[in-house]
C-alpha cells in the first residue's frame, strides 16, 4: 500500500471513531435510560435469572420487567418485545449480575472486541 493511500485510511478511521464518539456522547441518556433493542435482551436475561423463563415471551412480563430497569422511556406504551429463540436469553443472563447501563457498555465493548477481531481472524 502507498504511503498516501495508508494514510488516508488511518485518517478516515480515526475520522469514523470521532464521528460515532460525537454521535454516543449526544444520545448518553437515551442510550442509558433503556432506549436501545438491548432492552429487550437484558428483559429476557432478566426474566430467566428470576426463574421466570416459561413467561419469556408474555408481553405482560416483558413489560413488568422493563419497567424495573428502564422507567423512563418515553416512546415505549408496551414492552420491547424478545423475539429471539429462547436459547439465546441464557446468554444474557449474566449481564442481569449488572446495573442496566453497565451491562450495555459491557455488552457493546464486548461486540466491539469480536467485531476488531475479525480480521485478524480472517
Amino acid at each position: 500500500m502507498s504511503h498516501k493511500l495508508e494514510h488516508a485510511v488511518i485518517l478516515f478511521f480515526v475520522g469514523m471513531v470521532v464521528i460515532h464518539g460525537c454521535v454516543v456522547w449526544s444520545v448518553r441518556g437515551l442510550v442509558l435510560a433503556g432506549y436501545p433493542d438491548f432492552t429487550s435482551f437484558y428483559g429476557a436475561g432478566e426474566t430467566v435469572r428470576q426463574g421466570r423463563g416459561d413467561l419469556l415471551y408474555d408481553a405482560g412480563e416483558q413489560w413488568r420487567i422493563q419497567q424495573e430497569f428502564a422507567p423512563r422511556v418515553r416512546i415505549r406504551r408496551a414492552a420491547l418485545p424478545y423475539l429471539r429463540p429462547p436459547f439465546e436469553a441464557l446468554i444474557f443472563v449474566p449481564f442481569t449480575l449488572r446495573p442496566y447501563s453497565q451491562a450495555y457498555v459491557l455488552w457493546n465493548s464486548i461486540s466491539l472486541c469480536v467485531a476488531m477481531a475479525v480480521p485478524f481472524l480472517l
